[in-house]
C-alpha cells in the first residue's frame, strides 16, 4: 500500500491511536437515572413529556474518554432478574444490579436485547437518550434524554431503565509517561486549543525518544535522536519505505513549534496543521513500537 493509499484511510488519528493502543473501546451498561430536571419540565402528576439531564462515573474504566455513544435501552422489572437468576444460576442482588446483567451477559450474549421490555411500556415511552457532555476531570460522562409519562415512572421502584454504552478512551499505565502526554494533547486538539495540541503532542515524540534512547539527559537535536533511535532499530533505515517517506515533513514541523514556544507565529495555525502533526508523530510511534516498515502493515 502507497502512502497515498494510507492518506486516504478514515479519522487517521483515532484510527493510529487504536492501533498503539492508547485508545481503546469499551462497552458497558448503565442503569439510566430519568429524574426529570424541573427547569424545563413542570412538576405534575400529569403524563407529559419529561427532559432529564443525569450522569454516570467513568473512572473505573479509563483516565480519559473522548467519545461515548448509547446503544440499546431496555426496561427490567424485578420479575425478569429472578427469573435470569434462576435461568443462569446467578444470585441477584438488587443492589447490584448492573453486575448481574454483566454476569449473564459474560454467559450469553444476547441476553441483554432479548430480555426485559422494549422502550414503550403502558403509557410509557422512553424517546431518547444521547450524550450531553463529558467531564474528564470529575471523571463524570452526563447524558440527557426525554420520555413521555407521568410521575409514575420518576425513580421507580420494581423496574428500572438500562442502556448499552460505549466508550472510547485512554487508560494511563505506569512508565509509559509519552502516552498520557498523546492523550491529553488529543483532549487538546478536540476542545479546539491547538496551539497547545501542536506543542504538547512533540513533547510525547521528545519524551517517547528519551526513553527508548534513555537519553533524558542528552542535549543533542530531537531530529538527531529521532533518526539514532530509528537507525538502532532498523538495519538500514534508507530503505525504510514509512520512514524515508515521511521524515522530510520533520522540519516543516520543528519551525512551527518553534514559533509557538517563542511566541512569534506568523499564520494562523489551523485544525489540518494540528491533524497532519499527530498523524506524522503517531505514525513514527506505531512504526517503531510495532517494528513496521510499509504502509501496508498499519491497515492490515
Amino acid at each position: 500500500m502507497t502512502k497515498r493509499r494510507f492518506n486516504q484511510v478514515s479519522n487517521k488519528i483515532i484510527f493510529l491511536l487504536q492501533k498503539l493502543e492508547i485508545l481503546k473501546r469499551k462497552s458497558i451498561f448503565i442503569k439510566i437515572d430519568n429524574t426529570p430536571d424541573f427547569n424545563f419540565t413542570d412538576n405534575s402528576s400529569s403524563e407529559e413529556d419529561y427532559y432529564f439531564r443525569n450522569y454516570f462515573k467513568f473512572n473505573k474504566f479509563f483516565t480519559w474518554v473522548t467519545s461515548v455513544n448509547f446503544g440499546t435501552i431496555r426496561i427490567y422489572h424485578y420479575d425478569d432478574f429472578l427469573r435470569l437468576s434462576e435461568e443462569y444460576k446467578i444470585h441477584f442482588d438488587s443492589f447490584k444490579d448492573l453486575k448481574f446483567i454483566k454476569q449473564i451477559h459474560k454467559i450469553d450474549k444476547d441476553a441483554f436485547h432479548n430480555n426485559g421490555f422494549e422502550t414503550e411500556l403502558d403509557e410509557f415511552k422512553m424517546k431518547d437518550i444521547r450524550l450531553n457532555r463529558i467531564d474528564n476531570y470529575e471523571k463524570r460522562i452526563y447524558y440527557e434524554g426525554k420520555f413521555y409519562g407521568d410521575n409514575y415512572y420518576i425513580d421507580p421502584i420494581d423496574f428500572g431503565y438500562y442502556s448499552t454504552a460505549t466508550l472510547i478512551g485512554f487508560k494511563a499505565k505506569p512508565g509509559n509517561f509519552y502516552e498520557e502526554i498523546i492523550a491529553e494533547s488529543y483532549l487538546l486538539f478536540l476542545e479546539k486549543k491547538f496551539k497547545l495540541a501542536y506543542f504538547l503532542i512533540f513533547t510525547a515524540l521528545e519524551n517517547f525518544v528519551n526513553l527508548k534512547l534513555q537519553s533524558h539527559k542528552e542535549k543533542k537535536e530531537l531530529k538527531d535522536k529521532v533518526n539514532l533511535a530509528f537507525s538502532s532499530k532498523f538495519s538500514d533505515i534508507s530503505k525504510h519505505e514509512i520512514y524515508c517517506s515521511i521524515i522530510g515533513e520533520y522540519d516543516n514541523y520543528a519551525e512551527i513549534r518553534n514559533q509557538i514556544a517563542h511566541g512569534n507565529m506568523t499564520t494562523e495555525l489551523m485544525e489540518e496543521n494540528v491533524e497532519e502533526l499527530f498523524v506524522f508523530i503517531l505514525t513514527l510511534i506505531l512504526v517503531y513500537e510495532k517494528s513496521l516498515n510499509h504502509f501496508s502493515e498499519i491497515v492490515d
